[in-house]
Order: C-alpha cells, then sequence, then structure tokens
C-alpha cells in the first residue's frame, strides 16, 4: 500500500504566527521537513528532500526575496530540483510552491494567500480538494466563524 506525504507550510493572518505540519509514511520526518523562523517566514521542503533548502529558502527570506524567490534561490543549482518539492510562506504572507515533475505521483501542490500545500506519493490527483483545503485553512473571519 502507498502512503502520502502532505505538508503545510501557513501564516495565522490574525496573529502573524507561522508554522508548519506534515503527515508522511517516513518515520520521523518533522525534524526534516518543516522550518519557520518569526518575523520571517514558514518552509517546508519534502519528496527527495535536501534539508538544506528549509534554512536556505530562510535566508533568503530575510534577504529580502519573497516566497518564489526564496524557493528560485535555493533551487538555482540543485542538480535534483525536478525530485523537489517545497512550499514557502512569509511574514507577509505571500506564498509560493515547487513540485518538480519528477515527484513520485500523484504529486501537486496548492496555495495561496498565507498558506502553501504540498502532496506527493498519493492515491490520486489532489486537485479536486484543493477548494476543500483553501476553506480549511481560511481565517475563521473567512468562514463565517
Amino acid at each position: 500500500m502507498r502512503r502520502g506525504t502532505y505538508s503545510i507550510a501557513a501564516r495565522d493572518p490574525a496573529t502573524g504566527e507561522l508554522g508548519v505540519a506534515v503527515q508522511s509514511h517516513w518515520f520521523s520526518v518533522g525534524s526534516l521537513v518543516g522550518w519557520a523562523c518569526p518575523g520571517v517566514g514558514a518552509v517546508a521542503t519534502q519528496s527527495v528532500l535536501e534539508v538544506a533548502h528549509g534554512p536556505g529558502a530562510l535566508s533568503a527570506l530575510e534577504r529580502g526575496l519573497d516566497a518564489a524567490g526564496a524557493i528560485a534561490a535555493v533551487l538555482r543549482s540543485d542538480g535534483k530540483a525536478r525530485y523537489r518539492q517545497l512550499g514557502v510562506v512569509d511574514a507577509q504572507g505571500r506564498a509560493a510552491a515547487h513540485t518538480g515533475e519528477g515527484c513520485i505521483a500523484d504529486a501537486g501542490d496548492v496555495g495561496g494567500e498565507d498558506f502553501s500545500c504540498q502532496a506527493n506519493m498519493m492515491r490520486a490527483d489532489a486537485a479536486p480538494a484543493a477548494p476543500a483545503l483553501r476553506s480549511a485553512v481560511a481565517p475563521q473571519s473567512a468562514r463565517g466563524g
């Protein structure tokens, strides 16, 4: 039985708090996937993960790059970028993701203001779940609560 890996990097727009969560079949993956720094951003790196991309993306954010720029910076010289997945959200809530074309299927990402979610080794394409995911991570006030 295949088991997927999925993660989220997110920012609470009400408090500015940042965080990362991950679920995987890989034992103790949480210590490798999630990276966050208060006032800077949060990073999830997975799928043939390169641990250095977590602190590298945070460093790029500290230098003033946005989430997409941070991803581009860490992948620029990565010969295995086609196998990597990264999600980044910065302290302003700007989010970006990268899912390399070589990630184990089904793989993809979905994001929006304040969050980026990534998944790979899924049983099926997760794109139809994107509206529900956006609703789940939206601020409670946007959900009517």
